[in-house]
């Protein structure tokens, strides 16, 4: 089990093992106590402090110089507030462990108290965190080619200055029409199961999607958006598209 939270960490940090190198870590611990497995397997990861968390780790255990350890005591009310907090930043997380979320709170609160101070101008740190910005031809010529042929595309169409039938543009996705998707779906996955027509329900780490994909010739009208969790945005995804390679 130590090992195989050791593996995942392990790729979280882009560090894929290999068959070879799992039988090998397998044969390196096998026969010694939980204790001595553990803290080999801390000292070898990429991601020491996300391993520690994964696996609960005693505070009388050594750990490396560069951790310490940090516990605390939560009521119900306390877990259910976090559970909470993981279900809406589960996209801005890199993984869900009690360190990533810990961490993140750290850095947002003293980023926040630091503009207000004055210390860090908002604006430089906004930019610093932006991606570069793609040409709108870069965004068209890489856009996914539509796969299901069961879609019929109705462009909207327009007259321009010169007389010539353009396209017109699609509106925008806004903020306000966002917040009325997250109302009416009561900020909970809308996907009805097909079989026994139960809707999933979940809180978890929800996201916005188009029921007629925009590279279907989907809007963002209203009409045409529903709210997903993760694992069901991706296998609508996976079922228009296809799998990515």
């Amino acid at each position: 089990s130590a090992v195989q939270s050791f593996v995942r960490a392990e790729k979280l940090a882009d560090q894929h093992l290999t068959r070879e190198q799992k039988l090998e870590l397998i044969s390196a611990v096998e026969n010694k106590s939980t204790r001595q497995v553990k803290t080999e397997l801390i000292q070898q990861s990429h991601q020491p402090a996300l391993l520690a968390d994964k696996l609960q780790i005693s505070a009388t255990m050594s750990l490396p110089a560069t951790l310490t350890k940090f516990e605390t005591t939560m009521t119900d009310t306390d877990l259910e507030l976090l559970q909470e907090f993981r279900n809406l930043y589960a996209h801005d997380l890199p993984d869900l462990s009690n360190q990533s979320v810990l961490m993140f709170l750290l850095k947002k609160a003293v980023q926040h108290k630091k503009q207000k101070l004055g210390l860090i101008e908002k604006d430089a740190q906004h930019k610093k965190e932006q991606p570069a910005l793609i040409k709108k031809s870069e965004r068209l010529s890489n856009a996914p080619l539509p796969s299901a042929a069961d879609v019929k595309v109705v462009p909207k169409l327009g007259i321009n200055p010169k007389g010539v039938q353009i396209e017109k543009q699609r509106k925008p996705l806004t903020a306000k029409i966002k917040r009325m998707v997250w109302k009416r779906a009561n900020a909970s996955c809308e996907h009805i199961d097909a079989k026994s027509k139960n809707r999933c329900s979940s809180k978890f780490a929800l996201e916005t999607d188009h029921i007629i994909a925009v590279a279907l010739g989907g809007t963002n009208d209203l009409e045409n958006l529903q709210l997903l969790c993760r694992a069901h945005n991706s296998r609508r995804s996976i079922k228009t598209f296809g799998p990515r390679l």
